[in-house]
C-alpha cells in the first residue's frame, strides 16, 4: 500500500487550507489574548504545534458528526 501526498487532489487542499487557517486563527490568539508580550518565535511555534495537533486529531478520527 503506497501512501502518497497528492497535492492535485481538490480534497488534500481542503483540509491543507483548514490546519494552516487553524494554525493561524491560533496564532493571533495567542498574540492579542494575552496581557503580556509573547514573541513571536514561541507564537508560530505554539500555532505550528496545534495545527499538527488538529491534524493529527481530524486523521485519526475524520468523521464526527
Amino acid at each position: 500500500m503506497e501512501n502518497k501526498l497528492d497535492l492535485n487532489n481538490p480534497d488534500t487542499k481542503k483540509k491543507i487550507l483548514k490546519y494552516l487557517l487553524f494554525g493561524v486563527i491560533v496564532g493571533i490568539s495567542t498574540r492579542y489574548v494575552p496581557t503580556h508580550t509573547i514573541n513571536n518565535k514561541e507564537i508560530l511555534m505554539i500555532a505550528a504545534i496545534a495545527s499538527i495537533s488538529f491534524g493529527i486529531i481530524d486523521m485519526i478520527s475524520p468523521s464526527i458528526n
